[in-house]
């Protein structure tokens, strides 16, 4: 009956075009071929001053005044690559698939969590735990794959603006306007960046079907059509006096703890509960004290006396559900200041590397101004690109772990038990070069 039943709901969660698809399991379906885009491209040779001849030099200097690659070009290519992000070309008619529309997705594969009609409170309860559960996967992995292709996008930009330079490098030093060096620097800087960019694209295509999995998607449906950048943070503060209370009233197993608990104690009396507690202390005072226990040193297991209080089967499992209890409330109310301090500095991280990022921008923009009056040179233009696009790069990754941590103080707040990852905003620098004419 129950399987009658998980099976007709089940198909009525999924729409009709998703029950006529070929199983996932079908090994003879034809699915679409991985694309793997290489990051590396072909390696630059070093062209010294004293293997190029006449027709070369004059050529490589009518470039360098032509400016293939060069000043205006830089400034042309800075406009077109001004505005962070990817845009997907593959699928442009296709709906950006949202964090909500998500969760939908991957509840639709998950039948044991749809809760039947004739569910009990215990069997809701626990049902609702596992909902929250897999809410808080889904969404932590949407962010970090939307995130993770933002990066890959910077990155991008990045690799290109070394391109650039060392394109220019090289029609200068085999003009003789530069040194090997100089160019030598120049591409290690672009080595660096090639190599950033080809992890950034393994990350995101790890992040894209870590995605894939949770929402049970395969063949063409697993090309995921998502934003190019994250949302905007949230701006509504959360209060923090009602913050435990909060995380308390929506944990599901604290209120089936106390439940037990409550039901366990009615089966002893106050008085023996009172004799187990006095039992408890004379018990950790013959052990060796904690003052004496030195830092490498463990205590002794604490032995009741049993002639202090009669040990029966209520009494243990009163102080046993009563200890559960505790220890559940004591985790989560932890929990839900962990995660609220958690979201704060996450969030005074986003704000700062987001002015940080301006910062970058308006001395992008100072530069080019200077390079206009001729008060710069081509590279300190070039340079000013790579330090904006790493403070791009800083400020997106600073958002995301806003984000993860904004999700992780929702789930705690809704009864979910989190565990935390590490906040760290890597800046995602490169190498970076000024060598000057």
């Amino acid at each position: 009956m129950r399987r009658s039943f998980l099976a007709a709901l089940l198909a009525a969660s999924m729409p009709g075009a998703a029950m006529a698809q070929p199983f996932a399991a079908d090994p003879d379906v034809i699915v679409p071929a991985v694309a793997y885009r290489p990051a590396f491209g072909d390696s630059q040779q070093v062209h010294p001053g004293s293997e190029i001849n006449l027709t070369d030099w004059v050529q490589a200097n009518a470039d360098v005044g032509r400016n293939l690659h060069g000043h205006v070009d830089i400034l042309k290519w800075e406009l077109a690559n001004a505005a962070p992000g990817q845009v997907d070309e593959t699928s442009p008619a296709q709906v950006l698939l949202t964090a909500a529309q998500a969760v939908a997705q991957a509840l639709r594969h998950q039948p044991d969590l749809i809760a039947p009609p004739q569910a009990s409170a215990l069997a809701r309860a626990q049902i609702d735990a596992r909902v929250l559960a897999l809410t808080h996967g889904v969404q932590r992995a949407w962010v970090n794959a939307v995130a993770a292709r933002q990066t890959e996008s910077h990155l991008r930009q990045v690799a290109q603006a070394a391109t650039a330079g060392v394109d220019l490098g090289q029609r200068m030093a085999r003009v003789g306007n530069w040194s090997k060096m100089q160019l030598l620097q120049e591409q290690l800087v672009q080595s660096a960046t090639a190599s950033q960019l080809a992890l950034a694209q393994q990350a995101s295509f790890s992040a894209t079907e870590e995605l894939v999995r949770l929402l049970g998607l395969w063949g063409s449906s697993a090309q995921l059509n998502l934003p190019v950048r994250l949302p905007a943070l949230p701006t509504d503060a959360v209060e923090t006096p009602a913050l435990e209370a909060t995380a308390l009233r929506h944990q599901p197993e604290l209120a089936l703890a106390r439940i037990e608990a409550g039901q366990a104690a009615a089966g002893v009396t106050q008085s023996h509960l009172r004799q187990w507690q006095l039992a408890v202390d004379t018990a950790l005072q013959d052990a060796k004290r904690p003052a004496d226990v030195d830092l490498g040193q463990h205590l002794i297991a604490p032995v009741l006396n049993a002639r202090q209080v009669p040990l029966t089967d209520a009494l243990e499992r009163a102080v046993h559900a009563q200890a559960q209890a505790h220890t559940l409330a004591v985790n989560t109310r932890s929990q839900a200041r962990e995660a609220y301090y958690r979201w704060r500095t996450a969030l005074d991280m986003a704000q700062h590397q987001r002015q940080a990022a301006s910062l970058a921008t308006a001395m992008q923009e100072e530069t080019q101004l200077r390079y206009n009056g001729m008060l710069s040179s081509t590279w300190d233009l070039l340079a000013s690109a790579r330090a904006r696009l790493q403070s791009e790069l800083a400020a997106s990754q600073a958002q995301r772990d806003a984000w993860l941590a904004y999700i992780d103080l929702q789930a705690v707040l809704s009864g979910a038990v989190v565990s935390f990852s590490s906040i760290s905003s890597a800046t995602g620098s490169a190498p970076a070069t000024n060598p000057g004419h």
